[in-house]
């Protein structure tokens, strides 16, 4: 949760206690890491954590993160471009 604490911080600023109770909000709600940020909701954080505006700051930021492509896997396999079809000359 090192890295969930890390991404609300860079989002918004929020006091200490605030972050304490969001993250164990997140704890409860079901969140691992990072990547399961983007199935948090808007009420799932309010009312009682956050305002609405900070709530959706947060979301519209993981969401986007999630959007932003990352790296390629390892399996993923590149093939070069096919070359053309050379036609053949068959004399009669």
């Amino acid at each position: 949760m090192v890295e969930v604490r890390q991404k609300i911080l860079q989002t918004v600023s929020l006091n200490e206690e605030t972050v304490k109770q969001l993250l164990e909000k997140l704890e409860a709600l079901g969140v691992q890491g990072v990547d399961d940020l983007v199935e948090v909701t808007v009420e799932d954080l309010t009312p009682g954590i956050l305002l609405p505006i900070a709530a959706r700051k947060l979301i519209r930021a993981w969401s986007s993160q999630a959007l932003t492509p990352g790296p390629l896997s390892s399996t993923v396999q590149v093939h070069p471009p096919l070359s053309p079809i050379q036609p053949i000359s068959v004399a009669l």
